[in-house]
């Protein structure tokens, strides 16, 4: 495990201190009542930062408060908004698509032919890996995933065929190109992409999934502290799990199964 050791900047020296500090009394006596005493100068930036904080704890509560929960089901009446088993959307997307941040979907057992664009702060649940399918087969092009993940996400209990054994696009993509993305991705299978998952900007945890056949199980690029653990990769083509020079993943306890004399770990 590395450290990373931050060095203070060269401060001031005593006279410039004294001066910095003589103006800065000035500027607050001249902005201030009369009768207000530097104690309550000092007190102002924690209330401010305190005041802050309460903000986001409020508007957490907003969101949690108006989150709804939301159905996919081949067997559905495919009804917006999809709040019941009974009126539930027959296309994830179509699903995705009337949510908000926060949201919650769950998805029946069954075979979804499409492709998937999440939503920041969703949470995507689906049965059973075995039986809950998302199939892009014959879908994709090259460059693109069968799963866009975004910021905030928890994709949980899928399996994923990105192509037929010619492996043409990726699984999942965990890629901005702008912020940081946290989330979840756990207990999936994806089987014969290019990437089964491909990862960037990212804290993302990565755990207790299968990668089947793809070239590289999954590709770790720059500026990266995701945790990737408790993952079996088999039989990937050329490398199971590949991390770019500058990332800084934590990757620990994960089963690679080879197969091919010219694949590496």
């Amino acid at each position: 495990m590395k450290t990373l050791i931050t060095k203070p900047q060269p401060g001031l020296s005593g006279s410039e201190k004294k001066s910095s500090v003589i103006t800065a009394q000035a500027v607050l006596r001249q902005n201030l009542p009369q009768d207000k005493t530097m104690k309550t100068i000092t007190k102002q930036p924690i209330l401010i930062m305190l005041l802050q904080l309460l903000i986001i704890h409020c508007a957490l509560l907003i969101a949690t408060a108006d989150a709804t929960i939301r159905y996919v089901s081949p067997h559905g009446s495919n009804q917006p908004p999809y709040t019941s088993w009974e009126t539930a959307a027959n296309k994830i997307q179509d699903c995705i698509d009337v949510s908000e941040f926060g949201d919650t979907i769950y998805v029946a057992n069954g075979v979804y032919k499409e492709t998937i664009v999440m939503i920041p702060g969703l949470y995507l649940r689906g049965s059973d890996w075995d039986s809950t399918i998302v199939d892009a087969r014959g879908l994709l092009e090259p460059g693109y995933p069968a799963i866009w993940f975004k910021d905030m996400c928890h994709l949980i209990g899928f399996k994923i065929i990105v192509s037929d054994e010619n492996n043409v696009g990726s699984g999942i993509f965990v890629l901005d190109g702008i912020n940081l993305i946290e989330g979840t991705i756990e207990n999936n299978r994806i089987n014969f992409g290019v990437d089964g998952l491909a990862i960037d900007q990212s804290t993302v945890v990565v755990q207790y999934n299968i990668f089947y056949g793809n070239n590289e199980g999954i590709f770790i690029y720059d500026i990266n502290t995701a945790v990737v653990r408790e993952n079996n990769i088999i039989h990937p083509k050329e490398k199971g799990i590949r991390s770019n020079v500058g990332s800084r993943p934590n990757i620990e306890n994960n089963i690679i199964h080879l197969k091919n004399y010219n694949s590496i770990g």
